[in-house]
């Protein structure tokens, strides 16, 4: 059996969001980032957002039916909205995995 790494997913990690993946990054788990605006995005410094951080970067233009079929290749542990803009997307992706979510 392979062994496989939990995930956590980080929704909207904009502003200091992006902090989050380090702390969960640090007690060995995985990262995944899912984007949900192009224009929030573009407003924050993204010279700290360190996409290395995350195993999976998801692409803005992705319908969330696109993002949930690549989280089934991750063990999901829990989904974090590092942002008021996440919030909706990261109650129907904890949901659908039926994990804990913020």
């Amino acid at each position: 059996m392979k062994y496989q790494k939990q995930a956590i997913i980080i929704v909207g990690a904009y502003s200091s969001g992006y902090k989050l993946a380090p702390a969960f990054l640090g007690r060995g788990y995985q990262c995944i980032h899912i984007d949900v605006s192009t224009e929030i995005a573009a407003n924050y410094n993204q010279d700290n957002f360190f996409s290395h951080q995350f195993s999976l970067n998801s692409e803005k233009s992705q319908t969330l039916d696109t993002i949930l079929e690549q989280l089934k290749a991750y063990s999901i542990k829990a989904v974090i909205a590092a942002s008021e803009w996440g919030v909706l997307i990261a109650d129907e992706i904890a949901a659908y995995f039926n994990v804990p979510q913020n």
